[in-house]
C-alpha cells in the first residue's frame, strides 16, 4: 500500500487523464467503477468516457510516492502543470465520505443547485 499521487488514464485517449491522492490502487478502481457504474461520479467528463470505453480502458499507475500532508502541495502542482482533463479546473468534489479522494473537477450543470425563486406576495381585492 502506497500513499501517492496516481494518474488514471484513458488507454484510447491518453491525452485523458485523472490525477488523483490515495494509498491503493486497487481501492480506486473499485471506487471509480463503482461510481461510474451507477452513473453517479461527480465529474461529466470521465463519466460520459466511461459510458463510451468502460472501465478496461482506464488504467491507474503512482506518479509520485508521498505522505498525505506533501500531497496536497504535490497535486495541486500537478494539476496546474499538466492540466488533467478528467479533472477539470474548478470546483472540489469529495468523491465519498470515506475519504476515497479529493477530485477538483468541474462543475456541471448537472451539479448546479438553482436557487428558489422568491414568491410574490399576491394582493388580495377588497
Amino acid at each position: 500500500m502506497k500513499t501517492g499521487i496516481y494518474k488514471v488514464q484513458s488507454k484510447a485517449e491518453p491525452d485523458k487523464f485523472l490525477i488523483i491522492h490515495h494509498n491503493e490502487i486497487k481501492v480506486i478502481m473499485d471506487n471509480l467503477n463503482q461510481l461510474l457504474s451507477k452513473g453517479q461520479y461527480p465529474g461529466e467528463r470521465l463519466q460520459d468516457h466511461f459510458n463510451k470505453y468502460g472501465l478496461d480502458d482506464l488504467e491507474c499507475s503512482l506518479i509520485t510516492a508521498c505522505n498525505n500532508f506533501m500531497a496536497t502541495e504535490l497535486i495541486g502542482e500537478l494539476l496546474k502543470d499538466l492540466n488533467p482533463y478528467f479533472n477539470g479546473s474548478d470546483a472540489m468534489i469529495i468523491i465519498d465520505s470515506v475519504d476515497f479522494a479529493v477530485v477538483p473537477e468541474v462543475v456541471t450543470k448537472k451539479a448546479i443547485l438553482k436557487p428558489r425563486k422568491k414568491r410574490v406576495a399576491s394582493k388580495s381585492k377588497k
